[in-house]
């Protein structure tokens, strides 16, 4: 089972991606690479979409590691234990949320911060508050990938940066389902 330090970032992660993304039915293609800095340590995050609706999600913190694949066709999260050849499929709870729009963001009570240049990137920031956090993300212009975002969680603060990014079809085997016994929640 994973921790609770574990766990925390990467829910939230989740929440961001899923309101970054571009403007189309599903996250846009691209396989990404992120860097969570949170006070028990530094978790590191794979982000990959086929584009057509299918989105793995790689988490490792130190020994441990976990693969979960979002379906939004199908409407299902599988969570993939390697160390325990399990999966565990559960119901998708939210739909994807297509694009964190000016107006979307307005429906939030987000702040406008504005665009600026991370890392050769054009970027657009907000700032809002939500369910007891407080968060500001910068977001890719052109493709709306999360590039940075600070939240600020109770008295636990967390950073993300986005490492690498490529935007090439990924592999199509990144998306299967191995042959393990399912656990349904």
């Amino acid at each position: 089972m994973i921790s609770l330090r574990f766990k925390v970032p990467v829910r939230l992660f989740i929440f961001s991606v899923s309101e970054a993304m571009g403007s189309q039915n599903y996250p846009e293609m691209y396989d990404a690479n992120y860097s969570f800095r949170t006070p028990n340590g530094e978790i590191t995050v794979r982000v990959t979409s086929d584009g057509k609706g299918k989105v793995r999600e790689e988490k490792s913190s130190g020994p441990l590691q976990s693969v979960t694949i979002t379906d939004y066709e199908a409407k299902v999260v599988y969570t993939i234990s390697e160390a325990t050849r399990l999966i565990k499929r559960a119901a998708l709870k939210r739909p994807y949320e297509s694009s964190f729009s000016s107006d979307r963001a307005k429906q939030k009570g987000a702040d406008d911060l504005g665009t600026k240049t991370i890392d050769g990137l054009i970027c657009q920031g907000w700032h809002y508050k939500e369910n007891g956090s407080e968060t500001e993300i910068w977001l890719d212009s052109a493709a709306g990938f999360i590039v940075t975002s600070k939240s600020k969680i109770q008295n636990m603060e967390i950073e993300m940066v986005l490492k690498n990014v490529n935007k090439t079809e990924p592999r199509t085997e990144l998306f299967s389902i191995p042959n393990y016994p399912i656990v349904e929640e």
